[in-house]
């Protein structure tokens, strides 16, 4: 689990999602973040809570407005009572998180300063059906405990972590309570989020797709996919040869980057016999296409 230090959540609670460009791998994911501070700074709030679908902003409480409110404001109208009970759960979950953070302040001898306890918990549904949840706990920015769900037991990163493990690990119902949440629930809600479809075309652009081909001075050719101008960055590229995908492990993780105006652009690239070169397709899909893109390489007039 990562976790940001500190310094950089000074940038804002929405610094916790991943960085502008990484490894993606194809799968969706539903998060829930917890943030807790002590002696905040300026701008950040002292409690914060947020859920995201990928990288797309749901719903989000702070302890300055005190309401969990949904992203796109339609969604309000369709259940005020079920936000309402929300929000209070929340409240609650701010007043437990203030207790906890000064308990580990206390615990790691620290009198003052400025601390944090962060908490993430969610689950990841690949593209081939597999399934993945997580719960843990960071203090000031790095791990203090996560926890096991097949063997319903928690795994503590420090000697403070152990006291909190004991206690954890014989609450019972509430591992099992947490196992079913990530395992079902979580797994439900994320796919309702994904079969949403104002949620995710609200501001939807079609990716643009283009096939290039590079020679090497002393190896073989390399076609280039470039994929740019595309939202939501959920997206799908692999290469087909004569119709027939290729393996993973023969094709490189995309490389993802966001663009200024909020769209994504990506690449993905593969060595090929230039005498081949007519036979290779990359295989583009995304939420806004009707039917997946299946490009290749053309000859440029120069």
């Amino acid at each position: 689990m990562k976790w940001l230090p500190p310094s950089l959540l000074l940038l804002g609670v929405t610094a916790l999602l991943p960085g502008d460009c990484y490894v993606y791998h194809s799968t969706r994911s539903l998060r829930h973040l917890y943030m807790s501070a002590w002696e905040p700074h300026q701008s950040l709030p002292q409690f914060s809570a947020s859920r995201y679908e990928g990288d797309h902003l749901l719903s989000y409480y702070d302890s300055e407005t005190r309401e969990w409110v949904p992203h796109l404001p339609w969604r309000m109208e369709q259940d005020p009572q079920y936000w309402e009970g929300q929000t209070q759960m929340m409240r609650q979950a701010e007043e437990s998180f203030r207790v906890k953070l000064q308990s580990l302040a206390s615990r790691y001898n620290q009198s003052e300063g400025y601390h944090i306890l962060q908490y993430m918990e969610g689950c990841e549904l690949s593209r081939d059906g597999q399934k993945r949840g997580y719960a843990a706990y960071g203090y000031d920015g790095k791990d203090f405990i996560s926890f096991d769900k097949e063997n319903l037991t928690w795994i503590a990163a420090d000697a403070v972590a152990e006291a909190t493990k004991k206690r954890l690990d014989a609450a019972v119902e509430y591992n099992l309570q947490r196992k079913v949440y990530l395992e079902e629930e979580c797994v439900t809600w994320l796919q309702e989020s994904l079969n949403d479809d104002k949620l995710v075309l609200t501001s939807a652009e079609p990716p643009r797709v283009t096939v290039t081909s590079k020679v090497g001075s002393d190896g073989p050719e390399t076609l280039i996919c470039q994929v740019y101008g595309f939202y939501p960055k959920q997206i799908e590229i692999r290469w087909r040869k004569k119709g027939q995908e290729i393996s993973e492990k023969d094709s490189p993780p995309m490389i993802l980057a966001p663009n200024l105006d909020d769209t994504y652009y990506t690449w993905s690239s593969i060595d090929i016999d230039p005498k081949d070169k007519d036979h290779y397709h990359c295989h583009v899909e995304h939420i806004t296409l009707p039917q997946p893109l299946d490009v290749g390489w053309e000859k440029r007039e120069s």
